[in-house]
């Protein structure tokens, strides 16, 4: 972060200036610390002479002018504060701030949810940030060491835009990382845009903006591949990833769902999807839990199939679904496959290579095989023009045998997970 371009900084919750203390070798910067541990401003004050400090009540006002700095950050403060003073300090915040000028503050949430190893208190704070994005509460561990309105709070992405936005513009948010273990949002103090503004803007924003969890859907046409990378995403702890959910003639196909077995809620949600199949993938297939990222296949057979038409416009319209579009370059390997399993083997898929069925003969058009060519090509380029406003991750079946390793990083990547070596349970057919 380039720091030389302001000329004064405020550390809002500066504690014993653990963070302010780096930053006299980066910038020349007017440097200010406040608190509300008196403890703590007397020590900084008596150490860290690089800086001023000041002693802060449990509400506003701060002892500054209005629009005195330039950039103001305050890390673990708002994980501790109820809306009341949330939305106090915001407005004070706000006021300290000259316009165009930048603050970073942070928060807890769904990251910091998953950490939480008992189950009771871990479901109780996910319904009620599910029910009001908000969740402050108060334990005995915080008793004796900070004040009473001192607590544990929790927020979702959705609720940080809607409120936060009404004192500062949200740019960003960061997940939490290494160097912040919570999430951080760039604010901009509403007003004019100078070029230095910018400029300052550009040099701290540095990850896109996340969204609570990552969804994904595999758009592909049949024998590309689909299922190995299905499985493939599985084996990720933080991915959840069905399969052939929508197809008409199947129970939905859901992870956990086993489709051997006549059950109640088998039919149950056959019958949720054929009596309203949009909401059933919004609110069903597409919800999360407590993973990171959560996803479907969906084939160009079903998905231009005339009974999809609402599913299909409720995916173009939703812009923040990944959509990872499998193809497969040797068109006519696609089209031998798909003949062989639909048409001779009825295997579509083994998980073991001695299930491997023997090679059989078989007699192709020539005519007929270019004709099947030209229409897979138009399918595709329609299925592209469908998403381009999306975010869209191009892959092909050959990639994910020949550079197996760095296209399922790529993949994690986009779905913004943890970087780890994934496994698949399925063997190649053909």
């Amino acid at each position: 972060m380039n720091l030389d371009s302001t000329a004064s900084i405020l550390d809002f919750g500066c504690g014993c200036g653990r963070t302010l203390r780096a930053f006299p070798s980066i910038t020349k910067a007017k440097l200010v610390g406040c608190d509300i541990d008196l403890d703590a401003i007397s020590w900084c004050q008596e150490n860290l002479p690089f800086a001023t400090f000041h002693k802060t009540g449990e509400y506003p006002p701060l002892p500054f002018e209005n629009d005195e700095f330039y950039f103001l950050y305050g890390i673990s403060v708002f994980t501790h504060l109820d809306e009341e003073h949330q939305f106090k300090w915001l407005s004070e915040l706000k006021r300290v701030v000259k316009p165009g000028g930048l603050a970073l503050l942070t928060f807890k949430g769904k990251w910091h949810i998953d950490e939480i190893k008992d189950m009771g208190v871990k479901n109780k704070i996910e319904l009620s940030l599910k029910e009001s994005g908000f969740l402050f509460t108060q334990t005995k561990f915080w008793q004796k060491v900070f004040p009473d309105f001192y607590g544990d709070t929790y927020c979702t992405l959705e609720y940080i835009y809607k409120n936060w936005s009404k004192y500062f513009e949200v740019l960003e948010i960061v997940p939490p990382s290494p160097a912040i273990p919570q999430y951080a949002v760039l604010l901009r103090a509403i007003g004019a845009k100078s070029a230095k503004t910018e400029e300052f803007t550009k040099s701290v924003k540095s990850q896109p903006t996340i969204s609570e969890y990552s969804k994904f859907m595999i758009i592909c046409p049949a024998r590309t591949g689909s299922t190995m990378l299905v499985h493939s995403l599985l084996s990720h702890p933080e991915i959840i990833c069905h399969g052939e959910v929508m197809g008409p003639k199947n129970p939905a196909n859901l992870v956990g769902l086993n489709l051997e077995i006549e059950s109640p809620l088998r039919d149950k949600l056959r019958q949720l999807r054929q009596q309203d199949t949009v909401n059933f993938l919004a609110d069903f297939v597409l919800y999360p839990g407590s993973y990171r990222a959560v996803g479907l296949k969906f084939k160009y057979e079903e998905l231009s199939l005339p009974s999809y038409k609402a599913v299909l416009d409720s995916i173009i319209s939703s812009q923040d679904v990944l959509i990872i579009h499998l193809t497969r370059k040797n068109l006519l390997k696609r089209d031998v496959s798909q003949l062989i399993a639909t048409q001779i083997t009825n295997i579509l898929w083994i998980s073991n290579p001695n299930e491997r069925p023997d090679p059989v003969q078989i007699r192709l058009d020539a005519k007929e095989c270019l004709n099947e060519f030209k229409f897979t090509e138009e399918r595709q380029q329609r299925f592209r023009d469908y998403f381009q406003g999306h975010r869209v991750l191009e892959l092909t079946y050959e990639d994910l045998l020949t550079e197996s390793d760095r296209t399922m990083q790529e993949i994690q990547a986009c779905l913004g997970v943890n970087i780890q070596q994934l496994s698949c349970s399925t063997h190649k057919v053909l």
